[in-house]
């Protein structure tokens, strides 16, 4: 049996893609390895480049946009291998890190999904743990305490802070753009839940993961770059709007109505606060008004989104 299957999924990513793909070779050296690359309807050639410089990789070409959740589960039902490994295509792998985080998981039967230390392009750590979304961390993300107030304990969000992540620990949540999962973990708790278009659906499978009795880890022994934003760049508010989205399914479907009714309260006070500010800004010539004027557009089209949820039933 293969002992390591890369699932990446690409939507118009080409050199982050191309980039990502020999890390891989380059850097795993003493495991077996399959790559499968489900691309999202691309329009920049990225398939005909990958084909070309990596005829070895298996590819699978949607007719359209499918969503990183079902594109990932296309992937995942293909595989072969007896590690799952998501991974995001603006991640580079640093030396070794595939090898090492198979090897930590085969000497430790609980764990059941791993995650490593990412950086962000600058090499400066990445925050990829977090804890459950609750209305504490959300109250405290969406009026600013968590970013005004980092060292106190009180007020901070639902990523772990960079100081935490120094030495092995088991945590909630591990971030999906990269994340190694055992096959029979998969095969016990299901691949991700499709109705995740784009977001949240790697907390929602680690939240299945960790209540199904198994241990996720974060391990610092094995290394990688997360550049961010390769595919949510081509398309800002777009994103902004599916984060949302994703955020209020999570919520739908791990909370209680009356916890969903108070989200949905500090979500639309905050989204309000966000676009009043970036429309104000963004009404002055300044070096930033581009970037406001982008901003109230999105933060308005979530008002909208959050305004036409309230008729949604549950």
């Amino acid at each position: 049996m293969i002992d390591i299957s890369v699932i990446i999924v690409n939507w118009n990513t080409k050199a982050l893609l191309l980039d990502c793909v020999a890390s891989l070779y380059q850097t795993t050296r003493k495991s077996s390895l399959e790559i499968i690359v489900v691309d999202n309807a691309s329009t920049d050639d990225s398939v005909v480049a990958l084909n070309s410089m990596f005829p070895q990789v298996h590819t699978v070409v949607n007719e359209k946009n499918l969503g990183f959740a079902k594109a990932n589960n296309i992937g995942i039902k293909r595989a072969k291998g007896r590690y799952v490994c998501l991974i995001n295509s603006d991640v580079k792998v640093l030396d070794g890190a595939l090898d090492k985080m198979r090897a930590y998981m085969q000497t430790r039967s609980k764990i059941g999904a791993l995650g490593p230390k990412t950086f962000f392009g600058d090499m400066q750590i990445q925050k990829n743990c977090r804890e459950y979304p609750n209305l504490r961390n959300t109250f405290c993300e969406g009026f600013f305490l968590s970013s005004l107030f980092p060292t106190v304990h009180a007020f901070r969000g639902s990523m772990l802070n960079r100081n935490d992540y120094m030495s092995t620990m088991q945590v909630e949540g591990l971030a999906g753009c990269f994340i190694m999962v055992r096959r029979e973990v998969v095969a016990q708790v299901g691949v991700f839940d499709e109705r995740f278009f784009f977001y949240s659906e790697d907390l929602d499978l680690c939240k299945r993961i960790h209540d199904a009795g198994w241990q996720l880890v974060y391990y610092p022994g094995a290394e990688v770059i997360h550049y961010g934003g390769g595919s949510s760049e081509n398309a800002p508010i777009r994103f902004q709007l599916e984060m949302l989205k994703a955020n209020w399914q999570y919520w739908r479907k791990h909370k209680s109505m009356p916890q969903c009714a108070l989200f949905w309260l500090i979500k639309f006070t905050a989204t309000l606060i966000r676009a009043t500010g970036w429309l104000v800004i963004s009404l002055f010539p300044s070096s930033n008004q581009t970037k406001a004027k982008i901003s109230a557009k999105g933060y308005g089209k979530m008002l909208a989104w959050l305004i036409s949820s309230r008729l949604d039933k549950r």
